[in-house]
């Protein structure tokens, strides 16, 4: 499983050096900006040391969409659980998820917002699933840097153990395609509770579960 870091509308270059810095000693290498040009500036390259070469090949755009064009599945992090109708995993329990899905996701992107406020909730709404870092208290909170350190730790072991598995990647989309439309059959309005629970219980299925299921929803079509 391939694993990309997002950064969306980050401020501060230093803090996208920091995370440059904290994916590399991790083992990862692929760095997303959204909606920012704070990753050109000299701060990014002088507090990335020995990670510059992510700041130098980070990609850029314009939208959180076209950054998460080629991601099977999006997990959006929060410093908070901002509501009831959806569930959040720690980063442990994500990694956990990731593992049991190694066969299904080629590609996950894990996805943090800019320092002031955190993503957007319309830029939630573009993942699938959510993640927060259960904290002791709320302040002081952790800076952007630190946030993706914490991630990149938990989940630094995954391209190793799945690289070499056979990625079936389009059965998570082609359950998620079924499942919505049994939902809509069935008059479930995708913003209705009980379809984003639906939504988001199928995308922590693990690979087995996602086939048995695929083959439940063919049968109800």
């Amino acid at each position: 499983m391939d694993i990309c870091f997002v950064l969306v509308r980050p401020a501060r270059p230093e803090n996208i050096g920091a995370a440059a810095r904290a994916m590399k000693t991790m083992g990862f290498g692929d760095l997303r900006i959204v909606g920012s040009k704070a990753h050109l500036e000299p701060q990014a390259q002088w507090v990335a040391h020995g990670a510059q070469e992510l700041i130098s090949h980070a990609r850029d755009f314009d939208t959180l969409s076209e950054a998460l064009v080629d991601c099977t599945l999006a997990v959006g992090t929060t410093a908070r659980m901002r509501s009831g109708k959806h569930q959040y995993l720690t980063p442990q329990e994500l990694k956990s998820q990731a593992l049991r899905q190694q066969g299904a996701v080629a590609r996950m992107a894990v996805v943090f917002g800019c320092e002031e406020s955190g993503l957007a909730n319309d830029e939630l709404e573009q993942c699938q699933l959510r993640s927060y870092l259960p904290l002791s208290q709320t302040q002081p909170s952790l800076n952007l840097g630190q946030a993706v350190m914490l991630y990149a730790y938990s989940l630094q072991q995954l391209p190793e153990q799945t690289q070499a598995a056979e990625v079936d990647d389009g059965l998570l989309a082609t359950a998620r395609q079924r499942l919505e439309a049994v939902l809509a059959k069935a008059d479930i309005g995708g913003e209705e509770i009980p379809a984003q629970w639906a939504l988001e219980s199928l995308h922590r299925a693990g690979e087995r579960d996602l086939k048995l299921l695929l083959f439940i929803l063919n049968k109800l079509l």
